[in-house]
């Protein structure tokens, strides 16, 4: 077995705020830090990485001003260490090594997000297996982002709610209600 890594997007607390704010307003050329208190202080999760013991193999962030976030891959992380446990919304992806596929089930596993995740494998037979144990709303096997709006999409657990797309939409964007009434009888 090769690697596992968790990807996802960079979020708007990924980057470090010269003016905190929302582009475009006057003056703000940089996304909202993150929260006060939190661990990482006024620092991004990329930036964070090597600091936390993590190597960057490739990418990082833009030392132009722009808000830029090249692709990115570290490994090296302690499984507690915020980049690694963050649903990270970018080009950044995490990697960890694993020596069996129940050990990259439960890695894959442990944590409370689940938009997707992607596997990639020769063993057809393994693809199905691991596939179906993976707590992800969408498993792409060998590829990544092949979507037909007629099939659900939707994470778990901290990922959302529910499913869209297909007849899935007509169950995630209305209200079903109940109306009960007491119809006197003459």
């Amino acid at each position: 077995m090769e690697g596992f890594g968790r990807a996802g997007t960079l979020p708007s607390a990924v980057c470090r705020a010269r003016a905190q704010g929302r582009p475009p307003r006057p003056g703000v050329n940089r996304l909202r830090d993150f929260p006060a208190g939190s661990d990482l202080g006024r620092t991004t999760y990329v930036d964070a990485a090597e600091a936390l013991g993590g190597k960057i193999h490739t990418g990082g962030v833009a030392t132009d001003g722009s808000w830029l976030v090249r692709p990115t891959i570290i490994d090296g992380l302690a499984l507690d260490a915020a980049p690694y446990c963050e649903e990270i919304f970018g080009p950044v992806c995490v990697v960890n090594r694993f020596a069996t596929e129940e050990e990259v089930v439960h890695l894959a596993n442990d944590t409370r997000y689940g938009l997707n995740a992607m596997l990639f494998t020769e063993n057809l037979s393994r693809a199905h297996r691991v596939a179906s144990r993976l707590r992800a709303g969408t498993v792409w096997v060998n590829c990544f982002f092949i979507r037909d709006l007629r099939t659900p999409f939707g994470g778990v657990g901290d990922s959302g709610v529910g499913r869209e797309g297909g007849n899935f939409s007509r169950e995630f964007f209305t209200e079903p209600k109940a109306v009960v009434m007491q119809i006197a009888r003459s």
